[in-house]
């Protein structure tokens, strides 16, 4: 029964980590989304800014 016991944290563990890598991959992904998405609005708006200069 100890032998079990002593075996069930290790596996909590393990699972925890591996969804928590998960979610932290998910989060990176979302972010690069994003930081590319925000870039593209910036140029359309710089490039609409020169257009009404011009």
């Amino acid at each position: 029964m100890s032998l079990v016991e002593a075996f069930v944290p290790n596996t909590l563990y393990k699972e925890l980590t591996r969804r928590s890598k998960k979610d932290y991959l998910w989060w990176e992904t979302n972010y690069r989304i994003f930081l590319a998405q925000r870039k593209a609005q910036r140029a359309r708006h710089r490039a609409k800014m020169d257009k009404k200069q011009k």
